[in-house]
């Protein structure tokens, strides 16, 4: 087995490893993409609004803010009204 393959397989099982810590285990495949995508947005730009959520997860709006929904109420996210643009709202990691 090559070391690319076993870096692969080393870092799937920490996010897994990762994502159990957080009761995230039981999101289905889509919803853990968005969560990775969001959090890798938030990373580099420290918040997410609910739009670019969307727009990076290449989801549909329903299944973006169904799981948003889903990662506050488990305490990995939360929602800020934007103080520029009352209309935004903008998405933190609590983790």
């Amino acid at each position: 087995m090559s070391s690319l393959v076993k870096d692969i397989s080393n870092a799937k099982n920490k996010l897994d490893s990762i994502e159990s810590s957080l009761s995230l285990n039981q999101l289905n495949s889509n919803e853990r993409h968005i969560f990775r995508s969001i959090i890798a947005h938030c990373n580099e730009h420290k918040h997410c609004s609910i739009l670019t959520a969307v727009s990076i997860s290449q989801r549909s709006r329903s299944m973006v803010y169904t799981t948003i929904k889903k990662l506050c109420k488990k305490g990995v996210l939360k929602i800020i009204n934007s103080t520029d643009d009352k209309r935004s709202y903008y998405l933190y990691p609590t983790i």
